[in-house]
């Protein structure tokens, strides 16, 4: 068969190089989607023709729905027609699939990276369904392209393979019914949710201080002892009747003897169920005699040692749903049965029954396929029915006692019907068992009535309800039963904490590390993730570089957190999207270049891409706080979701702008740091009033004022900001290896993290206010930057210091062969001047600078691993012992030496 594809090569060539799930926003869509790499081959610009299109959508017609770029149904079959290319059907086949599952996706892109390989970008819902359909897609284009089936073989294979794709990923990781409810309503009311694992029901909802669990219908509000409780049947039977709420009489057995014994003398007929059993499974009802009960307790016994043997009480069996002690569900439920049709057998019958596409195996779908077990049988046999048994026209043949509709009972709605006085019982027995939700079963004749008109009893309460019956009754209106349990975990609100989440280029820790001062000394609990760790109310909790989504994960699953402070970095957003849907506060710091040629990034307008979804990514009366003397400010406004806030050290066109508009512009006037908001001007602090900021140095004032428009758009006062920025010091413990002074046998010694030309020429101009004798740096760069910016590190440094060291940290050379990242530094160095000199070994270029040194001097120690612990080590060796360890200068241009 040939599909009349117009190209040549080796017909296998499709591949699938990779996939991965971006979680949050990202630089394709603010959604998650799965991003793929594809190699097309020689096939890359083959077009399709219209005998392609007329069999592709043939074996998926749901894209026939596709709109494309003629934004009405069928619009990708035109471009089927008129031809379009491998990536872009791809694109669509995996879509098509999805929808095909019952997922709703609609997004999709393919791009070219280079030659054959492309980016085929969609939505998501199951992360498995949407990799499984992607390799669908390939092998079925790849079957098409190698023309060795016929038709009928292919459509057979797409039949087959799309079938084992719904039992294998769907079926395995969809939500049920009961959690896609609750899900749903989360989804609606902006609550962030989370799961687990895919193959469990176990979601967190809310953030911090606000977060809740569900798994399935079960909530975290619910009490333990409640939940154990309504396990133990005889138990709960006990608690109900010290409350005055009518139980069968019952009594739990081990032996069958004690079975018989015990139902002879309540009278028959009689119950029998686990005591500890749940989904209705071995629960026997309307037993006669000791010979039924001796059959029915071997069948209880595979669930349970312990057997509940109970009145059988007259009636119809009924659940009514529970939440926060109100009924805000009624459902009667009726056992598995089919009707006959005067032809077919029951067990016909059974299968004709399984065919409803609305049943399936489990909780996955709104009924539950009727099985054939011990139980039906057995009470097919008491009734004097068989599997085998033909029934007239009409006839209804119920297939078990017990109403379950795991074991494929239908539902029909009773909410409105219910008499109210059984809602005042009801409620009473959600009180007794302690349930902030919970599912009670009873039995009555006739619920319609009043009460105590009728004869009725609770049978058993349920910890796990299952909310199918409500939510897709057979007879009567679904009840939102979904959103009476989202409405009980969060009456109001939608769960968030406050997120402030800061990107940039340079400056992004230090400003994480301000707000999170701030707003600790506000006496709140904050969950700060950056460069260095992830912190729990100023405590370090785990060791890393932390800047990624699994770290914002952590941070905002912490229950004590009431404000999460996240460094957003580059290549979390690139490889696996931010770890949060959006946050309340954006802070870029700047746009710079760095990392260029990491991850793809060819320049400084990619990176302007990567850092502006942090701004797209802010709640619409949230803040997108935005320096204002950045190249890219104007860029950044027009992407900005947030009201945007500006800060500048210097004022120019647009603060202006902002200023006379009334917006909140935050500016260094002279020597203090003011707001200016709906027309008033206020004043925060003077830089003289902050020991880090007395040098005056821009980098500096930047990052502040950066926190410091942070924390006044989450609420906090100009007064507070200004105790706060009075009291923090930039130290190895506030903010390590961040412009940190220490002392040291008459010379003050600085760690920093500097990194690239920008962060190097403010480390310049900071040291350049110090008042020292000289000054010298030991430089050592990081390997997965381009030549040309290591080249470029040395021609930075080479005018600021009197004496410089180039050296190596083994683990900053990424990839690059031993001295080939000082070679460089040195090269840029060169270029200005012939004195620097280079030592390999990073510890033996600290001691020499050090012993090279005299009171006086400064010596700054620039590399992203270099630790106070470390320089310890150097100076105990050099004054052989660690009397003169290095002491913290709380006030660097004044210290006395």
């Amino acid at each position: 068969m040939s599909m009349n594809l117009k190209g040549s090569g080796d017909p296998k060539d499709i591949k699938v190089i990779e996939i991965k799930f971006l979680r949050g926003p990202n630089i394709h869509a603010l959604f998650p989607v799965m991003e793929a790499e594809v190699d097309l081959g020689s096939w890359v610009d083959t077009p399709s023709d219209p005998e392609f299109a007329d069999k592709l959508s043939s074996l998926l017609p749901e894209l026939e729905a596709h709109k494309c770029s003629y934004e009405e149904p069928g619009g990708f079959i035109k471009r089927l027609n008129e031809g379009t290319y491998p990536a872009h059907i791809i694109e669509h086949c995996v879509i098509a699939i999805q929808n095909k599952f019952g997922c709703s996706v609609s997004f999709g892109k393919a791009r070219n990276i280079n030659g054959s390989r492309y980016m085929i970008v969609t939505d998501y819902e199951v992360e498995k369904v949407a990799s499984s359909a992607l390799r669908f897609c390939v092998d079925m284009l790849n079957n098409m392209l190698h023309d060795e089936m016929s038709w009928e073989e292919l459509e057979s294979d797409v039949k087959q393979s799309l079938d084992s794709m719904k039992r294998s990923a769907l079926l395995e990781e969809r939500m049920g019914p009961s959690t896609s409810a609750i899900i749903t309503v989360a989804k609606e009311r902006n609550i962030p949710y989370r799961r687990i694992l895919p193959k469990y029901s176990l979601f967190y909802l809310g953030w911090g201080v606000n977060k809740k669990a569900i798994w399935g219908p079960v909530t975290s509000l619910t009490p333990s002892i409640g939940a154990d409780l309504v396990q133990d049947k005889n138990l709960c039977k006990k608690v109900l009747e010290d409350h005055g709420l009518t139980v069968p009489r019952g009594r739990v057995v081990t032996r069958v003897d004690s079975a018989v014994k015990y139902a002879d003398m309540i009278g028959y007929p009689v119950v029998l169920k686990p005591e500890s059993g749940h989904h209705g499974k071995g629960v026997l009802v309307d037993l006669r005699d000791g010979k039924e009960v001796k059959k029915a307790f071997k069948i209880a016994s595979r669930e349970s040692s312990d057997i509940l043997v109970e009145e059988h009480i007259k009636g119809h069996d009924y659940r009514f749903l529970v939440v926060d002690n109100k009924v805000v569900a009624v459902a009667k439920r009726i056992p598995a049965h089919v009707v006959g049709d005067g032809k077919s057998t029951v067990e016909e019958l059974i299968e004709e029954v399984n065919k409803d596409p609305r049943r399936a195996n489990g909780h996955v779908s709104s009924l539950t396929r009727i099985e054939i077990s011990d139980v039906e049988r057995s009470y097919l046999k008491r009734h004097g029915s068989g599997l085998n048994k033909v029934p007239k026209e009409g006839e209804t043949v119920y297939l078990r006692g017990g109403a379950n509709l795991s074991t494929g009972g239908i539902a029909e709605d009773f909410t409105e019907k219910v008499h109210p006085s059984f809602r005042v019982q009801i409620e009473r027995a959600s009180r007794a068992l302690d349930m902030d939700l919970v599912g009670i079963d009873i039995i009555c004749e006739d619920i319609t009535v009043p009460e105590d008109q009728t004869e009725w009893a609770i049978i058993e309460a349920n910890a796990s309800p299952g909310l199918r019956m409500h939510l897709s009754p057979n007879v009567g209106d679904p009840i939102p039963v979904g959103k009476h349990i989202v409405d009980h975990l969060y009456p109001e609100g939608d769960g968030r904490i406050p997120v402030i989440a800061v990107t940039g280029t340079n400056g992004k820790t230090t400003t994480c590390r301000i707000i999170d001062w701030i707003i600790r000394s506000r006496g709140h609990r904050t969950g700060l993730a950056v460069t260095g760790g992830i912190y729990i109310k100023g405590q370090k909790v785990i060791e890393g570089d932390t800047t990624g989504p699994w770290s914002a994960q952590k941070v905002l699953q912490d229950s004590s957190v009431e404000y999460a402070v996240l460094e957003t970095a580059r290549g979390g957003i690139l490889r696996r999207g931010m770890g949060f849907d959006r946050c309340s506060v954006s802070v870029v710091t700047n746009i710079g270049e760095d990392h260029i040629g990491v991850d793809e990034i060819s320049g400084v307008e990619d990176i302007f891409w990567i850092k502006s979804v942090v701004v797209e990514a802010t709640e619409k009366n949230g803040h997108c706080v935005i320096n204002a003397n950045d190249d890219f400010a104007e860029r950044l406004l027009e992407r900005a979701k947030g009201k945007p806030v500006l800060f500048a050290v210097e004022e120019n066109e647009i603060t202006d702008r902002f200023i006379e508009s009334g917006d909140k512009v935050f500016l260094k006037e002279g020597d203090d740091l003011v707001m200016y908001s709906g027309g008033k001007k206020e004043r925060i602090v003077s830089v003289h009033e902050v020991n880090y900021l007395r040098g005056g140095v821009r980098m500096m004032v930047e990052n502040t004022l950066a926190a410091v428009a942070a924390a006044r758009c989450s609420g906090i006062s100009g007064e507070a900001i200004a105790d706060a920025l009075k009291s923090f010091r930039s130290t190895e413990r506030t903010n390590p290896g961040r412009l940190n002074m220490y002392g040291w046998d008459g010379r003050k010694i600085l760690l920093d993290y500097a990194h690239n030309p920008d962060a190097l020429r403010s480390l310049g101009e900071y040291v350049s206010t110090m008042d020292c004798d000289r000054k010298t740096i030991v430089f050592a760069g990081v390997g997965d930057r381009r030549d040309e910016d290591l080249v470029k590190s040395g021609e930075v440094i080479s005018g600021g210091f009197d004496d410089i060291i180039i050296t190596e940290y083994p683990g900053q050379r990424r990839g690059r062969k031993a001295e080939e990242v000082s070679s460089l530094i040195f090269q840029g160095v060169e270029s200005n001047r012939g004195d620097a000199i280079v030592i390999e070994d990073m510890d033996e270029a600290v001691s020499h600078a050090l012993q090279a040194s005299k009171e006086g001097d400064l010596i700054a120690l620039v590399d992203l691993d270099y630790t106070y612990e470390q320089l310890c080590k150097i100076t105990d060796a050099i004054t052989e012992g660690p009397n003169q360890k290095p002491k913290e200068v709380k006030s660097p241009h004044r210290v006395q030496l």
